[in-house]
């Protein structure tokens, strides 16, 4: 048998001689035979790429959309005749499929787009409310491909032109008037179909005065409330133990001859102030009996001044003695059931 000669993988159109004598195939780059088309499909529908490539070793297709390499899977799968198969397409499948041939010799390419159809839909119709003199805006948003255009109408009554300002989905109607309510629609429309939505329009009549007030105004405050206010004419501040109620009475407790004095009170309000003075002298019983009529009964020490003598403090026993409180001279002991004893 005769040896096949030795030859480089880059040489183009090599034939090798056979010991028979016979030519054997050529080995040759990838080269793109037959070349996907462009297409156009509506949404869900299927689209199909097909790619025939021709070279010796025989080329590898690959395929790839926008450039990057496309997940032959699920939804999108290569056919044994090197077709690819999109199912179910949507919007985001629309781009550049391109058909990569390749080998160790090389590689060709070619692409082809895929224009994905879908239907319009309107995801926000026209409604709104405005003040009257104001911009009245509408906005009418719609999806499709291509994309949709838009139109304006208003029900049983024509637009005012020279107030209106259409910018594609938007719809603006200057300086407002409250004749301009009503029911407004807008159309959106591409190749393949269109939608219609509509919407309540209010223009609400702009406030103002039918008695306008005056532009100043002056109010006289008149405070009608009296606080009133306890003080001494002379000695001592008054201290926690002396108390004014709210109804304006002064309680002095735990009175002792440091009390005795003359109290000033004084009454103020808003405009004026009025004072007046109440001398207050400190009395002291004569007997334990007259602190027993006067509504004390707990037994213990109290300070007494018979027929006008210094006060001094006695025990003074508060049961029950026909009416009668008993005086007991002396220091109470303890252990002894009468003090005095």
């Amino acid at each position: 048998m005769q040896t096949i000669p030795t030859f480089i993988y880059s040489m183009i159109n090599c034939k090798c001689l056979l010991s028979s004598g016979d030519t054997g195939e050529s080995v040759s780059p990838p080269k793109i035979a037959s070349s996907p088309t462009s297409s156009t499909v509506r949404e869900y529908n299927s689209a199909s790429f097909r790619c025939k490539a021709e070279g010796l070793p025989i080329p590898v297709i690959t395929w790839y959309r926008n450039g990057s390499s496309l997940i032959v899977r699920d939804r999108h799968t290569a056919q044994p005749n090197n077709t690819l198969l999109l199912r179910n397409v949507t919007f985001s499948d629309h781009g550049t499929y391109t058909c990569l041939a390749s080998s160790v010799l090389g590689n060709d390419s070619v692409s082809a787009i895929l224009t994905v159809q879908v239907p319009v839909k309107i995801t926000q119709g026209p409604k709104s409310t405005a003040i009257e003199g104001s911009d009245l805006r509408l906005i009418c948003a719609a999806t499709g491909q291509p994309k949709p255009s838009i139109s304006w109408e208003r029900l049983g009554s024509t637009l005012d032109t020279k107030r209106l300002i259409v910018d594609g989905a938007t719809f603006i109607l200057k300086s407002s008037k409250v004749s301009d309510s009503g029911t407004y629609s807008c159309r959106a429309e591409n190749l393949i179909n269109f939608e219609t939505a509509s919407g309540s329009v209010v223009v609400v009549p702009k406030l103002h005065f039918t008695v306008s007030p005056p532009q100043n105004v002056t109010i006289f405050a008149v405070e009608t409330s009296v606080v009133v206010t306890w003080s001494r004419s002379n000695g001592p501040q008054l201290t926690a133990r002396h108390r004014t109620l709210a109804n304006g009475s002064l309680v002095i407790e735990k009175a002792s001859l440091a009390d005795q004095s003359t109290y000033i009170c004084t009454a103020r309000n808003f405009l004026a102030s009025l004072n007046f003075r109440v001398g207050v002298n400190i009395y002291f019983p004569s007997s334990c009996s007259e602190i027993k009529r006067a509504g004390f009964s707990e037994r213990k020490m109290y300070l007494i001044s018979p027929k006008g003598l210094t006060p001094f403090a006695v025990h003074c026993d508060m049961r029950d003695k026909n009416g009668i409180g008993v005086t007991v001279f002396g220091t109470l002991v303890s252990g002894f059931e009468n003090p005095g004893t």
